[in-house]
């Protein structure tokens, strides 16, 4: 699949489905890496969206200020292996949720503000919005 990696800012644009929109529609594994430089901030509509199978990596950066959700992580049944890694960096103050997760039918949503400073460690343990 395909590899991105981002380090510079995203800033003031527009779009419904993120700024970044990783989806695998048909084979191989398309990964996105976010490096400590990347912003991803100011703009209308998701940050990122991790769809169907894909994979992004978050080792620093920020994602602030969008109007929607910092991440929103989803996919069908057969597409289980979307995965949000977040070893480092910011999401905070969007307009919606943090992270958003549905796949397979199964949703959760955390709130609040997330900083990772201690590499290695996946995100987990948050709170679930109510």
């Amino acid at each position: 699949g395909t590899k991105y990696i981002i380090r510079g800012t995203i800033q003031n644009n527009t779009a419904s489905s993120g700024m970044i929109y990783m989806v695998n529609q048909g084979g191989g594994r398309p990964e996105c890496t976010i490096e400590p430089t990347a912003k991803i901030i100011d703009n209308t509509g998701l940050g990122i969206r991790v769809n169907n199978g894909s994979l992004v990596t978050m080792n620093g950066g920020e994602i602030a200020r969008n109007s929607g959700a910092g991440v929103q992580v989803s996919g069908k049944t057969s597409w289980r292996g979307v995965e949000f890694i977040m070893n480092g960096g910011s999401i905070t103050d969007n307009g919606s949720y943090g992270i958003s997760y549905t796949v397979a039918g199964v949703c959760a949503c955390w709130r609040g503000d997330f900083r990772r400073t201690t590499p290695g460690a996946r995100e987990r343990g948050h709170r679930r919005a109510s």
